[in-house]
């Protein structure tokens, strides 16, 4: 896809943005579908826009596995993509599979370490999408270090994690995709 087609895609979907935000005739569900659309483009020209300097396989059914995602694009501390290994490593335990952006498709998020400038790891909570069969590291949202999580869910398109930051309180936050950013909801 080329820059002129994703900045027009772009461009259509900001077009349809605005006119929805200023159409009050419009039914909540039909708003709501615009604004899916609008980021479903934006997801869709971040993967079509990344620099990915290695191949990543499709995954192995229509349901993507934990090992679709040690095969994924991830991105590190720096905002570059890499392969699962030693600057991006997953937390097998803390995945979860679930719809994020209503597409029909299983996408994924879980706890990923990523190495800082010094080389210590840090933790981020990180998403991934299933987009054209393969499993795409859209977004990162740091985590506190020293996170217990104790359980994780997708339910209804956003991300519920029951987790506790050392010496605080056991919390519930959730999350949602928003474009290519995650937003904790609560």
């Amino acid at each position: 896809m080329s820059t002129t087609t994703i900045a027009l895609l772009l461009q259509m979907a900001a077009s349809l943005l605005a006119g929805a935000q200023n159409n009050p005739s419009l039914t909540p569900s039909t708003t709501a579908r615009i604004a899916a659309i609008g980021e479903h483009t934006i997801q869709l020209a971040a993967q079509a826009e990344a620099n990915i300097g290695f191949t990543v396989p499709q995954n192995t059914s229509i349901w993507p596995t934990i090992d679709d995602l040690m095969h994924a694009a991830y991105l590190n501390a720096g905002g570059a993509y890499v392969p699962e290994g030693p600057s991006a490593a997953l937390e097998q335990s803390t995945v979860s599979f679930g719809d994020l952006n209503n597409d029909g498709l299983d996408d994924a998020a879980g706890v990923v370490d990523l190495k800082n400038a010094s080389g210590a790891p840090e933790p981020y909570l990180a998403v991934f999408l299933n987009q054209g069969g393969v499993m795409f590291n859209i977004a990162d949202l740091p985590l506190a270090a020293s996170t217990t999580l104790y359980s994780h869910e997708i339910m209804n398109g956003v991300l519920v994690m029951d987790m506790q930051v050392a010496g605080g309180m056991r919390a519930t936050s959730t999350y949602e995709l928003v474009g290519n950013r995650i937003v904790k909801i609560d």
